[in-house]
């Protein structure tokens, strides 16, 4: 089962990973890392000013995670060096766990034995600031995720908020 999960997600981190060069030409790509609930690292690709795509490779409960998300920018004109946007936008996720009891979880079983895979929808909202003076930008989000497959109920993570550190290229 591990093994298919495995195979999986490296199968989805190479199309996420190829789809800036497949959709656009638009060059503005970022890599970086993401400190909070979903903590791991945060690629991100612009199609053009408004709509980005992001995908982040994160650890939870033991395993791993990979969220593919379809973003929409809003820039924000302050008298600011650098520029300012806010973002919102949905995607799914796809990982395995270890199977320990997570403090968002809703139910009363215990689920502390086995593996499982985490599937499911996401959200995120967030304002990101690109900084002026180096080709790099900081972001606070807040991405709330629903797993679907979660032994005999489902899961919601509610609690992700983040900050993000992305270098552009």
């Amino acid at each position: 089962m591990i093994l298919i999960v495995k195979q999986i997600l490296l199968l989805l981190f190479c199309l996420l990973i190829s789809m800036p060069m497949l959709l656009a030409q638009y060059s503005e790509r970022s890599i970086g890392l993401r400190a909070g609930g979903s903590t791991g690292v945060a690629a991100k690709w612009f199609l053009n000013e408004y709509k980005a795509g992001e995908a982040i490779l994160s650890f939870r409960e033991g395993g791993l995670q990979l969220t593919g998300l379809a973003e929409f920018h809003t820039p924000l004109y302050f008298d600011v060096p650098g520029q300012v946007s806010v973002y919102y936008g949905l995607g799914v996720h796809i990982g395995f766990y270890r199977g320990h009891r997570h403090p968002d979880d809703f139910h009363d079983h215990d689920h502390r034995h086995g593996a499982g895979l985490a599937l499911g929808p996401n959200a995120i909202a967030g304002v990101q600031y690109f900084l002026e003076q180096i080709p790099a930008s900081v972001s606070l989000d807040y991405k709330p995720f629903i797993d679907l497959l979660r032994f005999n109920h489902f899961f919601r993570g509610l609690g992700d908020f983040a900050f993000s550190f992305r270098y552009h290229f």
